[in-house]
């Protein structure tokens, strides 16, 4: 039998984009509906963007999950509307389960915008607390190729 031997820094910390998620609740004509989310200042850099005819069901929610750079600081989410007549649905953006932008009943004709900080997801820099050695001694059998294993923390 094979040993392996692992020995893990707990923390380890390896993060360099931030989970963004926008739940939005489409209005009686969802294709109308379309967003974009941008670095730094309206019109800046687009991060992610949704088109027209993207949602296509009334009066459903949609989740969408995109990923902020760990550099940007400041983001701007523009909500558009193609026909003119506004949307009358709701929305709002999370960074790292932070609730930055909550509109939980919008009306508006042509477009809104919301310019928010990102939030951290997690101390920057990393803590600097004594790191618990960790070690981890996996005894393979004579079928190698068939084993696996992961290594999570407490996160998952």
């Amino acid at each position: 039998m094979k040993k392996i031997l692992f020995l893990l820094l707990i923390p380890f910390i390896s993060f360099s984009q931030k989970e963004c998620v926008i739940s939005l609740t489409t209005d009686n004509y969802p294709t109308e509906t379309y967003w974009t989310l941008y670095a730094d200042s309206l019109y800046g850099d687009t991060i992610f963007n949704v088109p027209p005819s993207y949602y296509t069901q009334s009066n459903t929610n949609y989740l969408d999950t995109c990923y902020i750079a760990d550099t940007i600081t400041t983001v701007v989410f523009l909500m558009r509307d193609t026909y003119g007549d506004g949307m009358n649905g709701s929305y709002y953006v999370m960074v790292c389960e932070d609730t930055i932008i909550n509109k939980p009943s919008v009306s508006f004709t042509n477009g809104l915008y919301s310019t928010r900080q990102v939030p951290q997801c997690l101390p920057q820099p990393p803590p600097l607390g004594p790191c618990v050695p960790a070690m981890v001694n996996i005894n393979l059998d004579q079928f190698q190729s068939e084993t696996t294993w992961e290594i999570k923390d407490t996160s998952g």
